[in-house]
Formats: structure tokens, sequence, C-alpha cells
């Protein structure tokens, strides 16, 4: 269990439901989180590649408004919510019905583009990061 906004406390959503989620709050939200959370809920793909500061920009608001939205839905942060999202989006990519067997298969068929969750970055999330990503280590790696 969580502890979201002003300490009321929420389960994470399940496998899938991230979305949903973000859609069945989004009502109760003022309207620069609702344009956050609406963002989130619509383009999934983008916003797991954007900085806090990219996805404010895109919703024209705050840095601070994107993590008081994470923190309105019951997350963290919105590093939380970034990680729900990918964590939804490979779930997807995964129980795609023409996905081929195997590693290498399955590789090649996201690289391909046709997972849906690694797709190529657009130009404007190609410019560089303040701070890099942590690599995980080779134990954690899903692939």
């Amino acid at each position: 269990m969580i502890t979201g906004y002003m300490n009321s406390p929420l389960n994470e959503p399940p496998l899938g439901g991230t979305i949903d989620h973000i859609l069945s709050i989004l009502p109760s939200l003022v309207p620069s989180a609702q344009r956050v959370a609406r963002i989130c809920a619509e383009r999934p793909h983008d916003v797991v590649d954007m900085s806090g500061a990219d996805l404010a920009e895109a919703a024209n608001t705050s840095p601070a408004t994107v993590s008081r939205t994470a923190q309105a839905l019951g997350l963290r942060s919105f590093q939380h919510l970034r990680m729900l999202l990918v964590r939804d989006l490979a779930a997807d990519a995964t129980a795609a019905p023409d996905a081929p067997a195997g590693t290498e298969g399955f590789l090649r068929w996201l690289a391909e583009g046709r997972g849906g969750c690694c797709r190529p970055r657009s130009p404007r999330s190609t410019r560089s990061r303040s701070t890099p990503l942590p690599t995980p280590s080779p134990a954690r790696r899903a692939c």
C-alpha cells in the first residue's frame, strides 16, 4: 500500500490498470493537474520518455504541478507514475498475439517497433537529460 495525496492510502493500480486509474481520478483534479493527467492517459508512449519538466511544458504548467498531480493520483512521484506506465506498456507488448517466441525474436520484434512500447524517440525527446537514468544491474533486467 502507498500513501497518496493528503495521506490517503491507495493500492498501486493493477498491471494494465494505470491509465484507467488516471481516468477515474481525472474529474476530481484541478484544471492544471487534469492537463497533466490527460497527457499521461492519452500519450503514455511519449510520457515514459519525458522528464517532469518536459511533461510540464507539454501541459503548459509547472514541474511542481506534475509532481503534485502524481501525488493526487495516489503515487509517490512522477517517476513512480512513469514506472507504472512502462510496466503497463511492456505488459501490453508481451501479451501481443504476433510477438515471436524466444528472446531473440522478441527483441527483434520490439526493435522493429511492433511492440508498441519501444519506439524511436521523437526529436524533442532526444535532447540530453540533466542526469542520466540509472542502468539496471544485469540480475534485474527484464529481458
